[in-house]
């Protein structure tokens, strides 16, 4: 009984051994395939990236510049006639495959939005935080609300993303 207990022994050490060596290079393996795919993403989005700024640079084709609004963050500059003092601005739009998400001036902003040619709606209710805003940003964050809520087409002029909500004004966005 000694002698086989003696002899299956390192018999288990050596499976154990072999099969942990084995996971290794499996666990290697799948990390160096997610470091591959990570990679390619990466490389796709900055080709997508660059596309999207060669078309808003050299495309005056609306079809492209409705396609390339969606990519990369966009920072609130103007609600109509009034500019948005750059001090304490970090009001920002994320468009991405309906969805809309991003900060006002001082609330959290998410929701839908329907998306043609030349259209651009946002859909009710759009979720939003209702933190205390005293003074101007208070009011340019409550006036940047409801004009998103009321643009009803879009235009890209400049490298900037124009949301008319009246036929003159416009919330006017730049990439961030």
């Amino acid at each position: 009984m000694k002698k086989v207990i003696k002899t299956l022994i390192p018999a288990f050490i050596g499976l154990f051994i072999w099969s942990c060596s084995g996971s290794e290079k499996t666990q290697a393996t799948d990390s160096n395939r997610a470091m591959d795919t990570t990679e390619a993403v990466m490389e796709e989005e900055e080709m997508d990236m660059e596309e999207a700024d060669t078309m808003m640079v050299d495309g005056d084709s609306t079809e492209l510049d409705s396609m390339s609004f969606e990519y990369g963050v966009w920072k609130v500059v103007a609600i109509g006639d009034v500019e948005i003092p750059e001090q304490g601005n970090n009001s920002t739009l994320k468009f991405q495959q309906g969805k809309v998400s991003g900060k006002g001036l001082c609330n959290v902003v998410q929701g839908d939005y329907v998306q043609t040619e030349d259209s651009l709606i946002f859909m009710e209710p759009m979720i939003t935080t209702k933190m205390a805003c005293p003074g101007e940003f208070g009011t340019m964050d409550d006036q940047f609300q409801e004009a998103l809520l009321k643009v009803q087409y879009y235009k890209m002029e400049d490298g900037k993303l124009h949301l008319f909500y009246e036929e003159d004004k416009a919330i006017i966005l730049e990439r961030y």
